[in-house]
């Protein structure tokens, strides 16, 4: 019996130009392109400001009803609240609101 051959399909790379196998459907470069993508400045600046979020800031997890009371207790909707988070400006909102250590004021604060 003869082997089959495997459907092999090509994309062109969207840096360079180069055709290189399809090893996943959300490919778009090619090996070479995709390690200097991941290496690039964009890439590291984006992940530091996600890092930056990963203290009592984060709200993944979190239900809505303890956003909501978090939000309550500094004076906030929810949605200036979490505005503030993801953009990460929350520190200096609070502070301009004369919060000094938004952590003990959040230690008191139960969902509803």
């Amino acid at each position: 019996m003869a082997q089959k051959e495997k459907n092999i399909v090509y994309i062109e790379c969207h840096c360079c130009g180069e055709k290189t196998p399809r090893t996943s459907p959300n490919r778009k470069y090619c090996s070479r392109c995709a390690e200097k993508i991941a290496k690039s400045p964009t890439r590291k600046r984006r992940s530091k400001a996600a890092e930056r979020l990963l203290d009592w800031r984060d709200l993944r997890g979190k239900s809505l009803n303890r956003v909501d009371a978090e939000a309550k207790a500094f004076g906030l909707s929810y949605g200036q609240y979490t505005a503030a988070v993801y953009s990460g400006g929350i520190d200096a909102l609070l502070r301009s609101r004369g919060f000094i250590d938004p952590k003990a004021v959040l230690m008191g604060v139960k969902a509803r």
